[in-house]
């Protein structure tokens, strides 16, 4: 099948067209058939009638500089460099209006999916077209990451790849992919690809406890986040090290980071709150609560969760008993479920200990041990 083949056909059915109705006067059935199973390249004058037909603006020719702008949009994408990548997109929108109806069309598609927010593969009627990196990009875009790097080794697969190994908690084989990208990266010349693959490495290593190690791969991503003017990434690595403090017990050092942290997200007073429940602090801890719903409506996430995480903290403050309340534990293991099935996985990490607390206090150890099961790289 050939892009024009694709299209008539696409349209037809879009519209509910039988293909005598469609090249009546135009072609005999049979011809229209192998036009849309790409067996033959028709001429001109057919392809214009039934685009015209069908109400198809058909760009045979590219804008000039058209073909460029793709390549650096593209380079852009793959090099890491998310401002990069909106700008050079910018430009291709201007040059590619409408040129969705193209031989560049798989190209501008692409594109359009990764610039958008929650990406989204292409039509799988598209793949006979796409070529060995197309088809790798849609692979990412379709979530098949192993298949994406064995068409497609390069330091951004082999990143998104380990990207989503971490957020399935599969931290081991994260850290594996994750090497390979740095490394790759370093050789190639990708900086933003070389932070990025060490802020996860460090993720990963503070989503298993593992302090020393997270702290080496953090100590190298602030490096290459304050050379590349990145002080957002600089300001996350510090909540993640003081985030990770307050999982490992150090309650004392989490406490000074997000008590002294001015302009709190939700989460990171729901954090300080939790520093002041564990320290006997009860009025700071209703207070940050307080704060962490005022700050909900200005979090790009999901509001409901984070409202059924401060409930939970709210609940234990109040509740003092709550080990003994069936009410704490239907909240607790209902905000558990969907953090599993809705966030990344250390997200319901973090909430593994209360979780355990809960199973262990009704003794309900089947379920503590099916849970340990189910996690198995992310418990000491």
């Amino acid at each position: 099948m050939n892009l024009a083949g694709l299209l008539i056909r696409k349209e037809r059915l879009r519209r509910d067209w039988s293909q005598e109705g469609l090249c009546k006067g135009i072609c005999a059935v049979s011809y229209l058939s192998k036009i849309e199973q790409g067996k033959i390249v028709p001429s001109d004058e057919i392809l214009e009638a039934l685009f015209s037909r069908l109400g198809i603006h058909w760009e045979n020719t590219g804008k000039p500089g058209l073909e460029e702008q793709i390549k650096r949009c593209l380079e852009a994408l793959l090099s890491g460099n998310k401002a990069a990548f909106q700008e050079e997109k910018q430009q291709l929108d201007y040059l590619g209006e409408n040129l969705q109806c193209s031989p560049f069309m798989v190209d501008i598609l692409l594109l359009d999916a990764f610039a958008k927010e929650e990406p989204a593969p292409l039509d799988e009627e598209l793949e006979c077209l796409m070529d060995q990196h197309q088809l790798a990009l849609q692979r990412t875009l379709q979530r098949r990451f192993n298949e994406a790097v064995a068409l497609w080794p390069i330091p951004w697969m082999l990143l998104a790849c380990g990207e989503y190994h971490h957020n399935q908690g599969q931290y081991i084989a994260a850290l594996e992919v994750l090497r390979q990208a740095y490394d790759t990266a370093a050789e190639e010349g990708y900086p933003f690809l070389m932070l990025d693959s060490q802020s996860y490495m460090g993720n990963c290593c503070a989503n298993m406890r593992d302090i020393p190690r997270m702290l080496q791969h953090y100590t190298i991503a602030e490096r290459l986040a304050r050379a590349l003017k990145q002080e957002t990434v600089v300001e996350v690595l510090e909540y993640n090290i003081a985030a990770t403090n307050l999982e490992c017990g150090r309650t004392e050092e989490a406490y000074r980071y997000f008590s002294q942290k001015d302009n709190l997200s939700a989460m990171g007073f729901h954090k300080l709150a939790i520093c002041c429940e564990k320290l006997g602090k009860p009025d700071e801890a209703f207070t940050a609560l307080d704060a962490a719903e005022k700050r909900i409506p200005d979090d790009a996430w999901e509001p409901a969760l984070a409202h059924m995480m401060l409930d939970l903290v709210r609940y234990r403050l109040e509740h003092p008993d709550y080990l003994k309340d069936s009410c704490y534990g239907t909240m607790l293991l209902q905000c558990f479920q969907e953090l599993k099935e809705k966030l990344p996985i250390g997200y319901a990490m973090f909430h593994m200990p209360w979780v355990m607390e809960w199973y262990k206090a009704n003794r309900q150890y089947r379920q503590a041990c099916a849970l340990l099961d189910n996690f198995p790289e992310k418990i000491e």
